[in-house]
């Protein structure tokens, strides 16, 4: 019988990096990715406990918090799942938890993270790599969540190994930040240090 050969042609341009997002708009697949804005208190330890709290069955996959208010906060997170899972995820949310679906944004699709570096307090910015897998970055969060406060946060899975969130933190004294970067350079993650020049600069997408 005769057999069908297909050749494929592609530029040398498209890395690894770029395929997942090659993937996620062929929309083969049925399952959808929706970008939800919360509201939260701007306290040490809010975001930790929205994840916990609300999201912890969901698949993340992005995630975008900037500074911007010394009250509230307004962090995006992503999540990925089939449409009848996504609608649950919906209506089980109290009414008292204020949230916005702002999938269609374009600050969200260009992953544009606004932040006041002015409002935070003796700030520190770090890029930390974590392994790409479920929950991988929420053991971080919560080991931190009780001692300091994330002021910056930039986070996109890669569906590689390894994934990248640009991460900001803010401290209530100069010695508290001392301690922290000893136990950053302690840690299993591998982390890199960022000035506020370099931390300007990185601002935008990571992947």
């Amino acid at each position: 019988s005769p057999i069908n050969l297909l050749t494929v042609l592609s530029g040398a341009n498209v890395d690894f990096m770029t395929l997942p997002k090659i993937s996620a708009g062929s929309r083969l697949s049925p399952r959808q990715r929706r970008y939800y804005r919360f509201e939260i208190p701007e306290r040490a330890g809010t975001l930790v406990g929205l994840l916990d709290e609300f999201l912890d069955n969901m698949n993340i996959i992005d995630f975008q918090y900037g500074k911007m208010n010394p009250v509230v906060g307004y962090p995006v997170v992503g999540v990925e799942g089939l449409p009848w899972e996504l609608d649950k995820f919906e209506q089980s949310l109290p009414s008292h938890v204020e949230f916005e679906n702002v999938s269609q944004s374009a600050a969200t699709e260009f992953r544009l993270v606004p932040c006041s570096p002015e409002l935070m307090a003796q700030p520190l910015f770090a890029i930390v790599e974590f392994p790409d897998r479920p929950g991988a970055l929420r053991e971080f969060m919560r080991s931190i969540a009780s001692r300091i406060n994330l002021c910056y946060f930039n986070y996109s899975t890669s569906r590689q190994d390894m994934g990248q969130a640009l991460m900001g933190f803010e401290f209530d004294s100069v010695l508290q930040k001392a301690d922290f970067v000893d136990q950053l350079k302690q840690s299993s993650h591998p982390i890199r240090l960022l000035s506020i020049s370099e931390f300007t600069r990185s601002m935008g997408p990571l992947n």
